[in-house]
């Protein structure tokens, strides 16, 4: 699939005026600094969000942990197809030590909904920033469809986990699994702390918003709010479309390409968004591909309770 998003990728800058692009790029290289700091701030509160939810076991957590895990688990999600579910895993594992497995595995499971939700919440912004556009109606239709579906499937994980009583389902066919299974379904009720974790989530979205108005400034384009949501939009569209591509690589800048007019820009100028986007994102995987050797693999046993 790396390869898909490679030649996806090879093919669109064949395309276009390689001139312009590469001098659109470099004017962007300006920005790269506040870019690169607003994507760990989006990181950042991804893993405020993952700490609240592990409630009274969140003072068990140090800083240093929930940075590996945070940049670990981001790393996976750049390098694997669909890599969102191996993160979470990656997450639960390096934090269980400091508290229990079925925690873990409860706050990953809240931490999916709650994030599904976030996207939600500001898809409905950005579909009406595309809606108030001429000329956007099949991206104001994608919008709110992506901001439909992960509404729907938000809640139903947090229907499910306060109604189904997955863990009992799940240790009545597997009995070795039944102590684990009961604490698993106590803390995936709903509680303060996934509210506070939904509102972690909403503000890295907003962050978002915010990383996309200077990426459009950075490309030459108008610095505004308008602007900034409709290439929030876009970046969402393309992240849906190509979530089995590692980080999306080429999906996200095939839908900028098709959709330059949504920010009065060339193709050009379009592509250079997601590229900048990408360069960041690539950044900060390298550091997380690093984590194990940065971080000496320690800590306190795991806290079964």
């Amino acid at each position: 699939m790396t390869g898909l998003g490679l030649g996806a990728l090879g093919f669109l800058l064949q395309k276009i005026n390689i001139h312009l692009f590469w001098e659109t790029l470099k004017h962007g290289a300006t920005y790269f600094p506040f870019i690169l700091l607003l994507e760990i701030s989006i990181l950042a509160c991804t893993m405020a969000a993952l700490r609240a939810l592990y409630g009274p076991d969140q003072r068990n957590i140090p800083a240093k942990a929930l940075v590996q895990a945070g940049l670990t688990s981001y790393a996976i999600m750049g390098i694997v197809p669909a890599g969102r579910a191996f993160a979470e895993a990656t997450r639960a594992t390096l934090l269980t030590r400091y508290s229990n497995s079925a925690r873990a595995a409860a706050a990953a499971t809240q931490l999916q909904a709650v994030s599904l939700l976030a996207n939600a919440t500001i898809s409905v912004p950005a579909a009406l920033a595309m809606h108030f556009k001429p000329g956007n109606t099949i991206n104001t239709s994608l919008i709110f469809s992506n901001g439909l579906l992960t509404l729907f499937l938000g809640s139903m994980i947090l229907l499910a986990a306060q109604f189904a009583k997955v863990g009992k389902n799940l240790g009545r066919f597997f009995p070795k699994l039944t102590d684990f299974a009961q604490r698993f379904d106590t803390h995936l009720l709903l509680s303060r702390q996934t509210f506070y974790a939904y509102l972690w989530e909403l503000l890295g979205r907003g962050i978002q918003v915010l990383q996309n108005s200077i990426l459009v400034l950075a490309v030459g384009g108008t610095f505004g709010l308008g602007y900034a949501l409709r290439s929030e939009a876009l970046h969402l569209i393309g992240v849906a479309g190509g979530e089995m591509i590692p980080a999306q690589l080429g999906a996200t800048e095939l839908t900028f390409k098709l959709s330059a007019s949504a920010l009065d820009m060339f193709p050009e100028t379009a592509i250079s968004i997601a590229i900048l986007a990408h360069l960041a994102q690539f950044f900060w995987v390298s550091i997380g591909a690093l984590m194990p050797i940065i971080f000496q693999k320690n800590g306190p046993a795991s806290i079964e309770q």
